[in-house]
């Protein structure tokens, strides 16, 4: 049976430790669904990314093309359900594993099916802003998540896209107010309590804030807190995304750990426990 790997709780402080794209430990296929339920099972905060399909399902997928991760090819959002069948995701090496894109209708069911452990989270990260969205996709998710919207958090760069499609769905909402432009113009400007106030009013319902390490660290360079003010304000934050336990990384974590970040995302959940707290 393998180790529970979902929080450590330093100085008594509990930080949850999130399986990116439902990676467990180093190597790990993105996306693998028996990471998935293992996660859900033993109470981890889990992530995947989606987009939308033709049909009106979503590919559990990172990319806007099979190309990169897949041994499929093009557009997702031309794509159907049974157009994943044929494309495989790549394992941690490259090669192909054998098992197709996911779905999330398919996903959802499966989770459905087994355990769920207590104070598991299954983050949907959305990759598409609103304009791209249509009716079917909307519906299609509500559809898709139903047997397991209790245990979803939704989240995503463009609040408009995350709140329609959340509301369609009453699932709980996080959101990352540190994409594209917004986060030059943070390092340029240093306006880090006007970015905390704007970002809460952007989505007031976000039960979770998403932060890249990269600006909290700048922050903190420059003698400011950027988790406090989110936490002051009753939201729960997530810094983002720890790609390994090297010196940096394992550093980075450990200044967001300091910080009293409530979650950290890691593509080693594993190692990073044993690197923060020792075998």
């Amino acid at each position: 049976m393998l180790e529970p790997i979902a929080h450590i709780t330093p100085d008594g402080h509990r930080v949850a430790l999130k399986w990116h794209r439902a990676r467990r430990q180093a190597g790990d296929m993105a996306f693998s669904p028996a990471r998935i339920t293992q996660g859900l099972a033993v109470g981890a905060s889990v992530e995947v990314d989606i987009h939308p399909l033709a049909c009106g399902d979503w590919a559990v997928i990172h990319d806007a093309t099979l190309d990169r991760e897949t041994t499929g090819r093009g557009p997702v959002a031309a794509m159907t359900a049974a157009d994943l069948a044929g494309a495989y995701l790549r394992d941690g090496a490259g090669a192909s594993s054998g098992i197709p894109v996911g779905t999330l209708s398919r996903l959802a069911r499966d989770a459905a099916a087994g355990d769920i452990g207590a104070g598991a989270l299954l983050q949907l990260d959305l990759k598409v802003d609103a304009d791209a969205l249509t009716p079917g996709n909307v519906a299609g998710f509500a559809a898709a998540v139903a047997p397991i919207a209790p245990h979803l958090i939704l989240s995503g760069g463009d609040a408009g896209a995350v709140l329609r499609l959340a509301d369609a769905a009453e699932v709980a909402v996080g959101y990352d107010p540190c994409h594209a432009q917004a986060s030059v113009d943070l390092a340029r400007t240093g306006r880090f309590d006007a970015f905390a106030s704007e970002a809460l009013a952007a989505m007031p319902d976000a039960r979770m804030i998403y932060l890249d390490r990269h600006l909290v660290a700048l922050a903190a360079a420059r003698g400011a807190d950027l988790v406090a003010p989110f936490r002051a304000a009753g939201r729960q934050v997530d810094v983002y995304t720890f790609r390994d336990t090297g010196p940096a990384d394992l550093a980075a974590a450990r200044a967001a750990v300091a910080l009293c970040a409530d979650q950290i995302t890691t593509d080693d959940p594993a190692g990073t426990r044993v690197a923060l707290l020792g075998p």
